[in-house]
């Protein structure tokens, strides 16, 4: 065989076997950034890595990280990443100084929190904990009239596990 065909298989086959490095992955729990690059990194170590950055708090303070997570919803192993995740935070800055961020989250409490209750409502959150919801979007105190019906009875199987709420009107700053 070729000499080249060698060199071309010790670069595919890790220096480490995947076990260890999974394990390694498991404790970059609460460091998204490295859990993404890791996730980046190789196909091998891309369900891992997304499913360790799931199982923390998921903090949603951008309209990308909302589209995301709405993406998610709807995929295959949106479930399963999902169902492990112990902690939600939903922040808005409707009406408040964004620092010209052009990818906050701002809408009215129709176009924030209710849109994402409606979108999920129903989805088993078994292992959430923690739901904080912060913005000014709760200022308007409309929001539960605004919600389709059948929302509620679906919501009750979404947030059933959490022993912590945390509604505040202002953000603090994070």
């Amino acid at each position: 065989m070729p000499r080249s065909y060698f060199a071309v298989v010790l670069l595919r086959s890790p220096a480490l076997p995947i076990e260890v490095i999974e394990r390694v992955i498991d404790h970059l729990q609460g460091y998204s950034e490295t859990l993404l690059n890791c996730a980046l990194t190789h196909r091998s170590l891309y369900r891992h890595a997304k499913m360790v950055l799931y199982m923390g708090t998921i903090r949603v303070t951008s309209r990308k990280a909302y589209n995301a997570l709405v993406r998610l919803r709807f995929t295959a192993d949106g479930q399963t990443f999902l169902a492990r995740t112990e902690g939600l935070t939903l922040r808005s800055t409707y009406g408040w100084e964004n620092d010209g961020n052009p990818n906050y989250l701002i809408g009215t409490n129709e176009d924030v929190l209710s849109r994402f209750l409606v979108t999920f409502a129903g989805v088993a959150f078994p292992n959430l904990r923690i739901l904080e919801l912060k913005g000014s979007y709760l200022a308007a105190g409309g929001l539960w009239t605004n919600l389709p019906a059948n929302t509620f009875g679906r919501l009750s199987k979404t947030f059933l596990s959490i022993t912590v709420l945390s509604i505040r009107k202002k953000p603090s700053c994070e």
